[in-house]
């Protein structure tokens, strides 16, 4: 089993501004379920990985401030 996804403390301020608070994110990040056993929580977690994974790409190309 992996380990679990953290929130790197420079996504923060951008998380609580536009995603969501940290909690959250990190709870939406490490969900192991799929459409077909709870699909509400499984397209949240997909929609939650998309915005994260936005904002790693922008931060890693220095495009955030």
């Amino acid at each position: 089993m992996g380990e679990e996804w953290v929130m790197p403390e420079w996504m923060v301020k951008y998380a609580q501004r536009f995603v969501r608070d940290q909690e959250q994110c990190e709870f939406l990040m490490n969900v192991k379920t799929n459409v077909v056993v709870n699909a509400p929580l499984s397209l949240e977690a997909c929609s939650i990985q998309g915005q994260i994974r936005l904002l790693e790409r922008l931060h890693k190309a220095g495009m955030l401030r």
